[in-house]
């Protein structure tokens, strides 16, 4: 696993060069989230954007959002959208399927997953595969469903868009979104869905243990340290 692209929060969003901050549209507000901070966005030109350019990967990729639903009716999607029509997907919970995850990209039909509890803080992923024209969904780390997308996946230019989309009733908070430029493996989403913790740079960061080289050298150390204490002892009672 690599580092994100981009994490995008209202205690601080950047990539990986540094500082990012979102264009906010309309009246959004910062609200407390689960873990810190939270932006709250309850129309359609409510909105924050951020360019694509070197933190959207258009092959394929993972996207993270930690957020909730409210209580309200008609499909409250989260709305990320990657570039122009159809170059998009929307992440969502829809009313008209009994509060179920749904993907909806391009012009596809969205299919819904995982019933979304309204009012409870969870985490959403989506991999996707331009190269399979595929999505996997999940929520809380655990599988919800897969789907195929309707047209080009993604756009890796133009904006990447979180907030309102027109035609839905919308009332959502998100404390934080990442995107990384792989398909992150089932463990990792379920790593840091679980995360007790506001999404900071550091902790997605992979988590990588020693190699086999490093612990080769920290057993001859010891056994070096071991010989010595040996000898010291060995000295001693004489």
């Amino acid at each position: 696993m690599t580092e994100p692209l981009l994490l995008m929060s209202p205690s601080g969003s950047r990539d990986r060069s540094g500082v990012v901050t979102p264009t906010v549209v309309g009246a959004v507000s910062v609200v407390a989230g689960q873990y810190g901070q939270a932006w709250k966005m309850d129309s359609t030109s409510e909105y924050l954007t951020v360019v694509a350019t070197n933190h959207l990967a258009a092959t394929l990729g993972t996207v993270l959002i930690r957020g909730s639903f409210q209580t309200s009716a008609g499909a409250q999607y989260i709305g990320v959208s990657l570039g122009a029509s159809p170059n998009r997907f929307y992440v969502g919970r829809r009313s008209d399927t009994t509060g179920g995850l749904t993907v909806q990209t391009g012009s596809g039909v969205g299919v819904a997953g995982t019933v979304i509890p309204a009012d409870t803080s969870v985490v959403i992923a989506v991999t996707y595969n331009i190269a399979t024209t595929s999505y996997r969904a999940l929520l809380n780390g655990a599988f919800s469903h897969v789907g195929v997308f309707g047209g080009t996946v993604v756009a890796a230019s133009g904006l990447i868009t979180m907030g309102g989309i027109a035609g839905t009733d919308y009332d959502v908070t998100i404390e934080s979104a990442a995107f990384f430029n792989e398909v992150l493996a089932d463990a990792e989403i379920s790593r840091i869905a679980a995360l007790a913790t506001s999404w900071t740079w550091d902790n997605l960061q992979p988590v990588v243990g020693p190699t086999q080289a490093q612990r080769n050298h920290a057993r001859n150390l010891k056994r070096k340290a071991d010989i010595v204490k040996l000898a010291i002892i060995m000295g001693g009672s004489q």
